[in-house]
C-alpha cells in the first residue's frame, strides 16, 4: 500500500502491515484491525485428528452453554412444529397398495391447516440460523480460551441477524439457481447427446464437492467475521489451495454428526408410540392415519421430538465448531470479541 491508511474504496483484505510489526494486517475497508499474521504463519489447519479433537473439546468444554442455547432455541420450534404437524394431519388417510407401492390416494386433507405448519417451519428456520451462529461464536471463543456465556454469544448473534439472514438467503438462491441450471443442462444433454453425460456428470460432482465445503464456511464467515468483512469472499478464500483437504474434513464432520443424529433419531422414534400402530400387516391395501405414523399420545410425540432436537443441537454445535475452526485456522478474519 502506498500509505499507512488506504483510501476507503480499497476492499477489505490482508495488506502489508503499516505499523511494520507483522508482515500482514487485516484492513476492514475503513480501518486497520488487530488481525495480523506473517506469511509463514498463514493458513495452517493442523492434522485432521487434531482438528477433530479441538472441535469435540470446544463443544465439551462449553456443554452447559451449548445445552442452554439448544434448549432455548431448539425446544420451542420443535414443540411448535410438532403441534402444527399433529393438527395438520388430523383426519388425513393415506391409502396405497402394499407391493408394489402404487395407487396412492390422500383423503381428509385440509389445505387451510398448511398455514400454521408453514409458519412453524419458517420460524424453525429463523431460529436455526440464530442457533447455528450462536453455537459457532460460543465454541470458537472457547477454543481461543475465552469463557463467554451463552447470553453473550446469543446477543452478539442477534445484533448481526440481518447479515446472517442475508447470507443464508443469498446462499439458498445460489444453490437453487445452480441446481436448476444443472438439471436443465443434464436434461438437454440426456435428450440431445446422451454420450456427453459422461462429461457433464463429473462437473456436477465437482460442484457438489464445492457445495459440501462452502455449506459450512459461508455461515461460519457470516457468524465469525468482523463487521464489514464479506462472508462470501472470506469463505471462498479460506480453503484456497487446500480444497481437497477441506472436502475430506467436510465429509468427515458431516458423516460423524449426521450418523449420530440418525442413530439417535431412530433410537428415540419408538418413544412416540407410532411404529405403524393400527396397520393390518396382512392387508393388500394399506391405510395410514395419524395414529399410524405419529402415534396416539401427543405428549410422547412432543417429548420424543424435543429429545431428538436437543441431542441434534449438540450434533449441530459440533458441525458448526468444526467449520468455525477450519475458517479461523485458514486465515479467515475473526471478530475481535472472539480473539
Amino acid at each position: 500500500m502506498p500509505s499507512d491508511v488506504p483510501p476507503p474504496q480499497v476492499a477489505p483484505g490482508w495488506y502489508p502491515d503499516p505499523r511494520r510489526q507483522f508482515e500482514l494486517r487485516w484492513w476492514d475497508g475503513n480501518l486497520w484491525t488487530e488481525h495480523t499474521h506473517n506469511y509463514e504463519q498463514s493458513p495452517q489447519t493442523g492434522s485432521r485428528s487434531d482438528w477433530l479433537g479441538r472441535t469435540i473439546k470446544a463443544v465439551a468444554s462449553r456443554a452447559g452453554h451449548v445445552f442452554t442455547l439448544t434448549l432455548l432455541l431448539a425446544a420451542v420450534p420443535s414443540v411448535l412444529t410438532t403441534l402444527a404437524v399433529w393438527w395438520a394431519v388430523e383426519g388425513v388417510v393415506l391409502t396405497f397398495t402394499r407391493a408394489p407401492v402404487e395407487d396412492i390416494e390422500v383423503t381428509g386433507f385440509d389445505q387451510g391447516r398448511l398455514l400454521p405448519l408453514g409458519a412453524a417451519v419458517l420460524f424453525s428456520f429463523l431460529v436455526s440460523v440464530v442457533l447455528g451462529a450462536a453455537l459457532r461464536r460460543q465454541t470458537v471463543a472457547a477454543d481461543a480460551g475465552r469463557s463467554d456465556s451463552w447470553a453473550v454469544s446469543l446477543w452478539a448473534t442477534v445484533q448481526r441477524l440481518p447479515r446472517l439472514l442475508g447470507t443464508w438467503i443469498s446462499w439458498a438462491l445460489v444453490l437453487a439457481v445452480a441446481g436448476i441450471v444443472a438439471l436443465v443442462v443434464i436434461s438437454i444433454v440426456a435428450v440431445a447427446a446422451p454420450i456427453l453425460l459422461l462429461a457433464i456428470i463429473p462437473a456436477v460432482v465437482a460442484l457438489g464437492c464445492l457445495f459440501m465445503i462452502h455449506v459450512g464456511l459461508v455461515p461460519a464467515a457470516a457468524a465469525l467475521a468482523p463487521k464489514g468483512v464479506g462472508a462470501w469472499r472470506q469463505s471462498w478464500e479460506a480453503p484456497k489451495g487446500r480444497r481437497m483437504d477441506f472436502l475430506v474434513r467436510s465429509f468427515l464432520i458431516w458423516a460423524i454428526t449426521l450418523g449420530f443424529q440418525f442413530f439417535v433419531g431412530t433410537s428415540f422414534s419408538s418413544l412416540s408410540g407410532a411404529n405403524g400402530e393400527g396397520l393390518d400387516p396382512e392387508a393388500d391395501v394399506i391405510e395410514m392415519t395419524r395414529l399410524s405414523f405419529l402415534g396416539s399420545n401427543l405428549a410422547l410425540v412432543v417429548g420424543s421430538g424435543l429429545l431428538v432436537a436437543i441431542i441434534g443441537g449438540f450434533a449441530a454445535a459440533t458441525r458448526a465448531t468444526g467449520y468455525g475452526l477450519l475458517y479461523k485456522e485458514s486465515g479467515g478474519a475473526i471478530d475481535d470479541a472472539l480473539e
